[in-house]
């Protein structure tokens, strides 16, 4: 099953201000988890029922809504829990 890849505004946001090569690297990602969302580590505390994927420098955090993979926020890994 193919899930489908949908961004929050803020997401959508934080991706268009990177550069275009993260922002390629970020695509071919979310290609693959929509493939296999289980892959990426599940999160845990307030984070719970979402799951992280590190690609580069940056983390991609989603949830697995449906057939849907909801991208709640693309951050650098040092700035994405806090």
């Amino acid at each position: 099953m193919t899930f489908v890849v949908e961004l929050s505004t803020k997401a959508a946001d934080q991706f268009r201000k990177l550069d275009k090569p993260v922002q390629e690297q970020i695509l071919k990602r979310l290609r693959r988890l929509a493939e296999d969302p289980e892959l990426a580590k599940p999160l845990s505390h307030g984070l719970k029922n979402n799951r992280s994927e590190r690609i580069g420098k940056h983390r991609v955090v989603f949830a697995i809504v449906g057939n849907k993979l909801a991208v709640a926020k693309i951050e650098h890994r040092d700035t994405v829990y806090g």
